[in-house]
């Protein structure tokens, strides 16, 4: 039987026997088994690297915007520009990920449907446009990062760390509970998904340096081909 269903017939039944205290008991613990379960940022790294994987920019697109409204657009400037690079990041690794595995459809796709929102004259998209049109693309500068096999790995751990952070702060609002039902909801939602994906929601900051976001993963921004070190095993 589906537990929220279970839930929804317990409290039926303590209501028609005016069991208040157990009533309330029941609730205040509910709540702590959701909050536990559902703070798991793996989790939501697992769906992006799923969607990278598969080149389902839909459901990738709906993900991010998700976190973005139910959590991203609340934090202080400092913390949105930490995720706006991540922001960035992601859907960089995305396009590679399609380019590197000849769906060049999919590739069409990114920079047809987004185009707005990462449009090339904003600095960390000016060369961008290029990479379908570049050879060897996987040895320029600006690109061979997102070609390293460990750059996933990286960018996993260092994704899953900041919402670690990030939802950690959100256990303290009285709200959170709804958020994450919102959040869940959108998610959830979005696996099914066949539509145009909608433009993302946009932040005014530009991304700082990779490295000096995450200084304690030996300045990420500055890795390159020759230069990649494997990070503590970790999942996404």
């Amino acid at each position: 039987m589906d537990s929220r269903l279970s839930e929804h017939i317990i409290k039926q039944y303590l209501i028609s026997r005016n069991f208040t205290g157990t009533l309330d008991a029941f609730d205040a613990e509910c709540n702590r088994e959701k909050v536990r379960h559902r703070f798991q940022p793996s989790s939501i790294t697992v769906s992006l690297r799923d969607a990278i994987n598969e080149s389902n920019l839909g459901r990738l697109t709906e993900i991010w915007s998700s976190l973005h409204k139910t959590f991203f657009y609340r934090l202080d400037a400092d913390r949105q520009q930490m995720a706006h690079s991540f922001k960035v990041h992601v859907f960089k690794t995305y396009v590679v990920h399609a380019f590197s595995q000849r769906r060049t459809s999919k590739v069409t796709e990114f920079f047809n449907g987004l185009s707005s929102e990462f449009c090339p004259n904003l600095p960390e998209w000016k060369n961008w446009y290029a990479l379908p049109h570049t050879p060897d693309a996987s040895e320029q500068p600006e690109y061979a990062m997102y070609f390293t096999k460990t750059w996933m790995d990286i960018l996993s751990l260092s994704l899953t760390n900041f919402l670690c952070a990030l939802f950690s702060l959100e256990l303290c609002s009285t709200n959170v509970l709804t958020r994450l039902n919102e959040l869940e909801t959108q998610v959830s939602n979005s696996t099914d998904r066949t539509d145009k994906p909608p433009g993302l929601p946009t932040t005014s900051t530009t991304s700082p340096p990779f490295g000096k976001l995450l200084d304690d993963f030996n300045e990420l921004g500055s890795l390159r081909p020759t230069a990649v070190t494997r990070p503590r095993d970790s999942q996404m």
